[in-house]
């Protein structure tokens, strides 16, 4: 295996865990979970969706990664969700908000909000470096096929 590939499978793996970690974190303590979704700004008419969509979508992602068919699927997913969860932190830190709530779950409640944009945008960058080295190894793979057939 070449090291972007395997850089690219650790990088999957780090990303998979990330996602399905949070997700079955909010699933296993859902009353903190809902407690911490009611906390947020955002309106209350959307916190019966969030409680449900979050986790789910956490864990669609993460699963889209380990599935080599769905992983540009979930990389996409994966820089959907890191950009959004930033912003969300970085306006938390500018103080866009009247208050600073954290929804977050497991080992990241501990997290200042600092550390964890710096968190958050470390994993963005492993994203999108391993969308890249994914685009690559799929570009190799149809080329390859290619000749392989004539």
């Amino acid at each position: 295996m070449k090291k972007s590939q395997w850089l690219c499978e650790l990088i999957v793996l780090l990303l998979a865990l990330l996602f399905l970690y949070t997700a079955f974190s909010k699933l296993i303590d859902m009353r903190h979970w809902i407690r911490a979704i009611h906390n947020q700004v955002f309106p209350k008419s959307v916190d019966p969706f969030l409680v449900v969509l979050v986790p789910i979508v956490e864990i669609v992602v993460g699963v889209a990664l380990l599935i080599p068919k769905w992983r540009r699927f979930g990389f996409t997913g994966s820089m959907i969700l890191l950009s959004g969860f930033s912003i969300y932190i970085l306006l938390g830190i500018l103080h866009a908000f009247k208050r600073v709530p954290c929804g977050c779950a497991g080992v990241f409640q501990a997290m200042s909000w600092p550390v964890h944009l710096v968190f958050n945008v470390v994993f963005l960058s492993l994203t999108i470096i391993g969308l890249i080295l994914n685009r690559k190894a799929d570009h190799i793979k149809a080329v390859s096929k290619r000749y392989s057939t004539t």
